[in-house]
């Protein structure tokens, strides 16, 4: 390959580095920015669950509102920390590779610049020697011998700067997209271990017994508003709507004292209409089902 063929190749290698590098730049960029929007709609379901979380009844539906709203916001906190640290790594490092290839290319014009000397010098040299004037020749030959000391500087020169140069954006371009790789690793294990707990809390939702307690609530509030109209006592716990978790002979019992409670609310009715007022105490079962979680106030 001659000079002026590798004045080319190194003229065409500068142009292409340089439309590489603005565009691993342009996509660092761009990666950071979807993920940042990404964070941000991860952010706002996020907040949406424990807004939700707030105003949920059901004790392990509101726990599992509220551990996945943490889990997610845990994991988009890592994640921002993560792209800062790359954001920062784009700014330091690639915002200089412009400049840096700035010097590169005058490197290449004044090696260029010295090969065409040096040509010329040599062109002249070969003319001495043709007409064979002896002064001539010696002239020509020490300004050959200085072209091309010259020449081989600013080549020395030119291949020390592209050296360092091209390490230096291997070397970058291997440690981003290798923090790039670890970082994503990181972030899905942390997600996966966050998740994971998040659906531990999901399982443990029961919908029957979120069922029963719903309308265990609602017993206990029609059982509230009955009292209240008769001017009974209100802290009173009512008949349990249902035998869950009771043996045979408990479930039996409860329903006897389920009907003997209806019985005493009518002989109530009857007697209030009297102006009498019974004190109906209702039944207590040993086997009556209790609420899991406190009942809210009339």
């Amino acid at each position: 390959m001659s000079d002026s063929d590798k004045s080319v190749d190194l003229k065409k290698w500068a142009e292409g580095i340089a439309r590489n590098m603005e565009m691993f730049k342009e996509g660092a960029e761009m990666m950071v920015r979807d993920h940042q929007k990404s964070n941000i709609k991860h952010s706002s379901f996020a907040i949406h669950l424990s807004h939700m979380s707030g105003r949920e009844t059901s004790l392990p539906v509101q726990k599992a509102l509220s551990s996945l709203s943490a889990r997610i916001d845990g994991v988009e906190h890592e994640r921002n920390k993560v792209l800062a640290q790359l954001q920062a790594l784009i700014v330091n490092r690639f915002d200089k590779y412009p400049g840096q290839l700035a010097v590169q290319r005058a490197s290449i014009e004044t090696r260029n610049k010295a090969v065409k000397q040096y040509s010329r010098a040599h062109a002249d040299y070969a003319a001495a020697k043709k007409n064979g004037d002896p002064k001539k020749i010696e002239i020509a030959r020490g300004r050959l011998a200085s072209e091309e000391q010259f020449m081989r500087s600013n080549e020395d020169v030119l291949n020390a700067g592209l050296g360092k140069f091209e390490l230096d954006r291997v070397t970058e371009m291997k440690d981003f997209l290798g923090r790039y790789v670890q970082n994503e690793i990181f972030l899905h294990a942390r997600a996966i271990e966050a998740l994971t707990a998040a659906y531990a809390d999901i399982t443990k939702i029961d919908p029957e017994t979120e069922k029963a307690i719903f309308l265990r609530r609602i017993r206990e509030m029609e059982f509230q508003d009955e009292r209240r109209a008769v001017g009974m006592p209100q802290n009173v716990a009512p008949t349990p709507v249902s035998g869950a978790g009771m043996m045979p002979q408990q479930q039996s019992q409860m329903q006897l004292q389920t009907q003997m409670s209806q019985t005493q609310m009518g002989q109530l009715g009857a007697t209030s209409q009297q102006g009498s007022m019974l004190q109906l105490q209702p039944p207590t079962p040993a086997g009556q089902f209790q609420p899991q979680y406190p009942m809210p106030s009339p």
